[in-house]
């Protein structure tokens, strides 16, 4: 009672503090873009459901740049945030890899006749 807290006790309880938050932050941060994962594998089970119909077909584009944007976006903040640090952790190589098949089938393929799903590229 009434003793006064080191610098060192107090610089640690700082840093605690500051971890916390830094955890919250990355969990609502995670919630975040998994319930985008989520919502992309909504849109991709209606997407192959209904691929085929003409009249849905700019709407199914428009979707996919959508997510493209969000899930490149998402790495960019993971990125900043971790810094090197991201590339000791596997799953950012399938990250890289899912996101580089997707911007070459949604922003490159189709101008030269050709996208993943229908293979006709290969």
């Amino acid at each position: 009672l009434g003793q006064m807290m080191t610098i060192e006790e107090v610089s640690a309880l700082h840093e605690e503090q500051v971890s916390t938050d830094f955890v919250n932050r990355w969990a609502l941060f995670d919630t975040i873009f998994g319930a985008f994962v989520a919502i992309n594998a909504g849109y991709m089970s209606l997407s192959v459901d209904n691929g085929n119909d003409p009249e849905l077909e700019d709407l199914f584009y428009n979707f996919e740049v959508g997510f493209l944007c969000i899930f490149v976006v998402e790495f960019f903040c993971r990125f900043l945030m971790l810094r090197c640090a991201l590339f000791y952790d596997a799953w950012t190589y399938l990250d890289i890899f899912i996101i580089s098949l997707s911007a070459i089938d949604t922003w490159v393929l189709q101008y030269v006749g050709g996208d993943l799903k229908g293979g006709a590229a290969f």
